[in-house]
């Protein structure tokens, strides 16, 4: 036990007193130190409340095409208590939403509906039911009249829109987007001549968790650079996301599986592996202490990449996701993959460049498949094509690295967005439907795989 305690620290040495270590030690203080420059100004009231109805739902066509966007406007804004923090606040004030030029609002909300309503779920289960019927009876229909007659029977359907319904989708928008607690919604009369033009008078409260919901301006260099405007919950997740989730977890993988290819073949060298093979313990054992030690590089790096983002954040938005914190081990384990490779690669050739290239190919390579399996599954009710049957072969006997990916967005999501958040409930179903004893399991084959064939041609070959 000694004996492995002593390789196990000569690799712990080797990885911390490296020079490249201390690269990846100045590259992530870097990144720490931009994170710490952001800003996060919180919008006045009113203007907070008008940034909210900005992110109401809309139609895919509004996010390109102004005339399919509903127009909306807050007025007769009132602050009902003495809350100095604008998401502590009580308020009163009437919101006007008028038809796009394009797409009326009563059918934005027929269509949003049919989702699924809080209060009213038995009128969404309706309105889905003959939304389907319609559909079904277009399709006994000739083909060049299904299109007019579903258009038809959409309208009709529309005008029969209650004024229940109308306030019962501003409920659930104010809920879903600001995490406010709504305790009235009335229609408001509107001018006889004004068609298309509905109003509502709201009165809305805080709640646990409305700041991560509330408008922010976002800056950097301390303010003095304006980026956007975005709920403060939805920024940092958002930050997180790109800069550790995404590039971090490609670009500081692919950096790291670089600066540790050189461990194994530099301990192959002439004279250093003598020295090593001269202590009485087993190759197979020397070589996976060595491989710990690559694996130690990664888990202190990320420690200080993770553990330092998080703390800046913290600090600088007022947001303490600790879920964050699991991207450590995320990150570690994925790094395990790849550096599996890198190390029979180095046993087999004993050359840096060709560890590099194996881990960067395995990199890219499963990034590629994981990305070509997604692209090509059928739509449901179809059959899967040649091409989408044979990726799903390669992708079920090699690491799952999108579901690694899935899990990562998952836990930065977890603390930073609602319960019911539309977008935190797809990352928890895209997690849930991973069966993750089998995506573990096939990694950690792949990976004693890898470093079994490592070690029994290190266990043989003369040096």
């Amino acid at each position: 036990m000694t004996r492995f305690l002593a390789i196990l620290k000569d690799s712990m040495r080797e990885t911390i007193d490296g020079k490249v270590f201390l690269a990846m030690i100045v590259l992530s203080s870097l990144a720490i130190l931009l994170a710490a420059s952001l800003s996060f100004t919180p919008k006045p009231a009113d203007t907070g409340l008008s940034a909210m109805t900005d992110e109401f739902e809309k139609i895919p066509l509004a996010s390109f095409d102004r005339s399919y966007a509903i127009q909306y406007e807050i007025s007769d804004f009132k602050q009902l208590n003495d809350a100095r923090k604008p998401w502590n606040g009580e308020y009163s004030f009437r919101l006007t939403a008028r038809d796009a030029k394009k797409f009326p609002f009563k059918l934005l909300v027929m269509f949003t509906g049919m989702r699924g309503s809080r209060r009213n779920p038995e009128q969404s289960h309706q309105d889905r039911e003959e939304i389907i019927k319609i559909v079904t009876e277009a399709q006994g229909k000739p083909q060049e009249e299904q299109e007019k007659y579903i258009e038809e029977k959409l309208l009709q359907k529309m005008q029969r829109v209650k004024a229940e319904q109308l306030e019962e989708y501003i409920f659930d928008q104010y809920t879903d987007r600001g995490n406010l607690e709504v305790t009235s919604v009335k229609s408001a009369p509107t001018p006889a001549d004004e068609k298309g033009l509905y109003a509502f008078d709201i009165k809305a409260k805080g709640k646990a968790n409305t700041y991560n919901r509330w408008p922010h301006d976002v800056g950097i260099f301390f303010g003095a650079w304006d980026l956007y405007t975005e709920p403060v919950g939805v920024a940092v997740f958002d930050i997180e996301k790109w800069a550790v989730g995404y590039v971090g977890g490609a670009i500081f993988l692919l950096i790291s599986s670089v600066m540790t290819a050189f461990f194994i073949p530099n301990m192959l060298r002439k004279g250093t592996v003598d020295l090593l093979l001269s202590k009485p313990i087993h190759r197979w054992s020397l070589l996976l202490l060595k491989y710990f030690g690559g694996l130690l590089f990664m888990f202190l790096n990320t420690v200080v990449l993770i553990g330092g983002f998080w703390l800046v954040m913290g600090l600088r938005s007022g947001i303490w996701g600790w879920t964050f914190l699991l991207m450590i081990p995320i990150l570690t384990f994925q790094f395990a993959i790849y550096y599996a490779v890198s190390t029979l690669a180095g046993v087999l050739s004993r050359n840096t460049i060709v560890a590099i290239l194996a881990a960067c190919f395995t990199w890219a390579f499963l990034f590629v498949l994981g990305w070509m399996f997604t692209l090509s599954k059928p739509v449901p009710g179809r059959e899967s094509s040649k091409f989408h049957k044979t990726v799903k072969v390669i992708h079920k006997i090699t690491p799952r690295i999108g579901d690694l990916d899935s899990l990562s967005t998952y836990v930065i999501r977890a603390d930073l967005l609602q319960e019911d958040n539309f977008q935190k409930e797809q990352s928890r179903k895209a997690v849930e439907d991973i069966s993750w004893p089998e995506s573990i399991s096939v990694s950690l084959i792949f990976i004693a795989l890898l470093l079994g064939a490592a070690c029994a041609w290190f266990s043989t070959r003369e040096y």
